[in-house]
């Protein structure tokens, strides 16, 4: 992201007159497609969509909806124009601010949204790869466990890259360090907000306001997104940048939005008749949201365990919330598997799927999207697969 070309006049102005220039050295980024045709693969779709918004710029629409399925979450509430309506078609009617029916897909806005979990994925890369190069690692053992403590702790500055072992690796090292906290620095003063789980939040460029300040869906709640959870499972954010008070409202936050199948992708419900129809919201859980989960409820417990002085109440209470949602996803795989599933050719097989609905635990797959649910997925797999290999020795099947 170029800020200054980027951010418009309103979205800077909601860091004026704060100590020091916190723009100016942020290092951030965004989904982006540099494409201007529909996509190969949903070219029948994007057409369609394409002619809800008829004074909307198709290239500029296609683009969006591309950057939109780069980002995994195909699609979702949380990259539509849920503030200031810009490309909101004419045909639909009016849609003021907070309107709750602003969910048409010809509203796409992914490319203006700078993403709280991109930022952290990318952050902990940075981190990763500065300490892989600073070269202190005795073992392979050693390495692979550092990989997920986020580095043990060890807070990225050029001064670190003074250790490592050559000429290459040190300005390597050191490049990485300085984007690592750059990005780090930029999380914390530009994503950080009183609002979505635990006060992290998308921004929007163009209207210079957060997903979690607007009210989308049919209830009078703020969006919440499971992507927000990510920051608290990066090391050198939760044991420098947030305190008792801060991790205890995440965890209040999460306590609320965890139901009783697993997390949901949002509390936005998918609606296919009347409301909105994407795929990454409620009551849709997917695999992916399961572990980030879990992981940074790992990395709080570790850290509080850590402190000084110590929290066991905010450990105790982490721990707790990790044990019920990897319970309550592995119920729910469990009971889905349990379920048999016709596959297109006719065959009926016993498997798991990509999504399911997280209001309940029964295994009963999710909805919504552009495609029927599909059978088998790999995450899906590979995350029960990791729940199992690392809490078996406590967990149940679940009732069905």
């Amino acid at each position: 992201i170029n800020i200054s070309t980027d951010f418009s006049e309103a979205a800077k102005s909601r860091f004026a007159g704060r100590a020091g220039d916190v723009l100016s050295s942020a290092l951030l980024n965004r989904y982006y497609a540099n494409t201007t045709r529909p996509r190969p693969e949903s070219w029948r779709e994007d057409v369609a969509t394409s002619a809800e918004a008829p004074t909307r710029d198709p290239s500029d629409l296609f683009s969006n909806l591309a950057a939109g399925a780069e980002t995994g979450w195909d699609y979702s509430s949380r990259w539509l124009d849920n503030t200031n309506n810009t490309f909101y078609p004419p045909d639909k009617g009016t849609n003021p601010l907070n309107n709750p029916n602003h969910n048409n897909l010809s509203t796409i806005l992914t490319r203006h949204l700078v993403p709280v979990d991109l930022n952290t994925i990318l952050l902990r890369s940075e981190e990763i790869i500065a300490s892989f190069l600073y070269g202190n690692w005795k073992d392979q053992t050693q390495l692979e466990q550092s990989l997920f403590s986020e580095l043990n702790g060890v807070v990225f500055d050029a001064t670190l890259a003074a250790a490592a072992p050559s000429l290459a690796d040190r300005e390597t090292c050191a490049m990485m360090a300085g984007y690592a906290q750059r990005r780090r620095n930029a999380i914390q003063n530009i994503l950080y907000v009183d609002g979505g789980i635990g006060a992290y939040s998308d921004f929007n460029m163009m209207s210079g306001m957060y997903t979690s300040e607007t009210n989308e869906g049919s209830t009078s709640s703020p969006p919440i997104y499971a992507s927000s959870v990510l920051p608290f499972s990066v090391n050198t954010i939760v044991m420098y940048n947030l305190t008792d008070e801060r991790i205890t409202k995440f965890l209040n936050d999460l306590s609320t939005f965890i139901d009783v199948g697993g997390v949901p992708a949002s509390n936005i419900s998918v609606n296919t008749t009347t409301g909105n129809p994407q795929q990454w919201d409620y009551p849709n859980g997917w695999a992916p949201l399961q572990y980030w989960v879990v992981d940074a409820l790992e990395m709080i417990t570790t850290v509080a365990q850590q402190r000084t002085p110590t929290s066991p109440t905010i450990a105790t209470y982490a721990e707790a919330l990790r044990k019920q949602v990897v319970q309550a996803w592995i119920t729910n795989n469990y009971c889905g598997y349990q379920t048999p599933q016709t596959l297109p050719n006719g065959d009926v097989v016993h498997s798991l799927v990509e999504k399911y609905a997280v209001n309940q635990d029964r295994g009963v797959s999710g909805h919504g999207g552009e495609y029927t649910v599909q059978v088998g997925f790999g995450w899906t797999n590979g995350v029960a697969l990791n729940f199992i290999v690392k809490n078996g020795e406590w967990l149940t099947t679940g009732v069905c």
